[in-house]
């Protein structure tokens, strides 16, 4: 209505101009002619001036629905919340996130579920509290609003559960052995690095042992490849059911396998090593079969320096192979442990 205001007075002071210039510069025509001229001239303004504000405000309400669609159909969950945090309007999306009605989510305060400032334009990653009792990761971005809303604020909130769980799925697929689910070598180096820089600062013991499964060469080569994983899938279970929570295991390659036994001496394994060795053995296999396996344990007090983790390695693959040099089906300890080196009885 204000800008028809403004467009009338506008072109009435147009004729009022032309109607001047004419008496100006034609003195010898009618009055009548100038106002003549004039109001066509300043009709056809009109007429122009009615289109353009057509369309102008046809292209307003067409952007207004773009935007109101957009909002309804986003996949993140839009809130607008006045400066006290509590909800004016919100999408679909967020609603899902709520048990109660839209207008009974209208006037909540949103700071109830997430936790963020309203000081400025801000993007933060944090966690969202719904209704149903449950909460997920997610990414806010708080915008505030222009116009005749200056104190209100747009909250734009990204479910991340998904994003978190592929991210997670490839940080396992770094880490993980894909067969066995055991950790990586590579993932192992690290943590055994982690363990030893433990020990030295600790004081306290810490075991390695290294496994290599007997003629696993001949279980595949007889029974298949397939077989041969179902072993060593078997194995890996086994390894897992009998250790502790801060033991950690790895797959090392093939049929090889490393355990870490932090806050244990060498000689205090052979307890776990020999309750793995029948457990391994009873196990029902789909083939007649009763694997055994022989490895090297070594430790004690660690200390942090430089190739210590090539040391404890080195020497457990030296006892592992007096083991099978011995007969296989052995557990070999260092010279100087307290226990006796140990044939495991079949």
């Amino acid at each position: 209505m204000k800008d028809s205001l403004k467009l009338f007075i506008a072109n009435l002071s147009l004729l009022i101009i032309f109607a001047a210039a004419g008496l100006c510069f034609f003195p010898g025509l009618e009055v009548p002619v100038y106002l003549l001229v004039s109001a066509v001239i300043i009709a056809g303004g009109l007429i122009n001036g009615r289109l353009l504000q057509k369309r102008n405000g046809e292209g307003r309400r067409y952007v207004s629905d773009l935007s109101e669609t957009l909002m309804r159909q986003s996949p993140q969950g839009i809130f607008i919340i006045d400066r006290d945090g509590f909800i004016v309007d919100l999408n679909l999306k967020g609603e899902s996130w709520f048990y109660d009605a839209r207008e009974d989510i209208c006037g909540k305060s949103l700071f109830r579920n997430v936790d963020c400032s309203l000081t400025g334009n801000r993007r933060f990653k944090t966690i969202f509290f719904n209704d149903m009792g449950t909460h997920f990761p997610a990414e806010v971005h708080v915008r505030r609003l222009d116009g005749e809303r200056r104190n209100h604020y747009a909250v734009f909130i990204e479910d991340l559960t998904e994003i978190v769980r592929e991210q997670d799925k490839l940080l396992r697929m770094a880490n993980e052995d894909a067969l066995t689910g055991l950790l990586n070598r590579r993932s192992f180096l690290l943590e055994l690095k982690k363990e030893i820089d433990r020990s030295n600062r600790t004081g306290l013991d810490c075991t390695l042992v290294l496994i290599d499964l007997d003629h696993f060469k001949n279980i595949n080569d007889t029974y298949g490849h397939d077989f041969g994983d179902e072993v060593l899938r078997v194995f890996s279970a086994v390894l897992r059911e009998n250790c502790r929570s801060l033991d950690i295991i790895c797959r090392y390659g093939g049929e090889e396998f490393v355990v870490l036994l932090p806050h244990t001496k060498p000689g205090s394994a052979l307890n776990y090593l020999e309750r793995v060795r029948t457990d391994f053995a009873s196990y029902p296999y789909s083939r007649n079969i009763r694997p055994t396996f022989s490895c090297g344990v070594t430790g004690g007090k660690l200390k942090g320096a430089e190739g210590e983790v090539d040391r404890l390695l080195k020497e457990a693959d030296t006892l592992l192979y007096r083991a099978k040099e011995k007969g296989r089906d052995r557990i070999e300890v260092p010279e100087n442990s307290s226990s006796e080196k140990i044939r495991v009885v079949s």
